[in-house]
């Protein structure tokens, strides 16, 4: 992970798809962003193979006099297929609420609240640099669809199959 107070690195639009900013542009499903350009989580998958799934992560959160910025490029998402599962139950509202443990003791938990917000609380760390970044991102209910379906594919296998769902 890197701590920096740099603008973070600019999206490639060849593999982000930008959910909950004005630039609306679906891009590829090998990554979202969530939230505005002061607060904001981006993820993309790197990798999901057998036990693993990994992704690469930046957060960011900006606002008068104050910037912080973190990256982290192999964070792994433990016990996957459980998390997939759970996407999955929270996108078909069966379940309110998951959380998802990410390597390093990391964690991602998301809620939605009955007025349909989502709210998604992150823990991005590095144990052998002593540091981690908490945040939160909240998702109101119109970019919730949205970000259920860009969830449920940067942990799928073949994301490709769970976009092609019917709305």
């Amino acid at each position: 992970m890197i701590l920096s107070v740099f603008h973070p690195r600019p999206i490639r639009k060849d593999s982000w798809s930008v959910c909950g900013t004005r630039e609306k542009e679906l891009l590829s499903q090998k990554g979202m962003r969530i939230g505005d350009r002061s607060n904001y989580l981006s993820i993309e998958r790197i990798a999901t193979s057998g036990q693993n799934c990994v992704w690469h992560c930046e957060a960011g959160a900006v606002c008068a006099g104050w910037k912080v910025v973190a990256v982290h490029d192999q964070v792994l998402v433990t016990e996957w297929e459980k998390a997939l599962q759970q996407a999955l139950d929270f996108v078909i509202l069966q379940i309110p609420r998951v959380e998802f443990g990410l390597s390093e003791g990391g964690w991602l938990r998301i809620r939605r609240d009955s007025r349909g917000y989502i709210v998604v609380r992150y823990r991005l760390g590095r144990l052998n640099a002593g540091a981690a970044v908490e945040g939160e991102v909240v998702l109101d209910s119109r970019k919730g669809d949205e970000f259920c379906k860009e969830l449920t594919a940067v942990l799928s296998i073949n994301p490709s199959s769970t976009q092609s769902a019917p709305p």
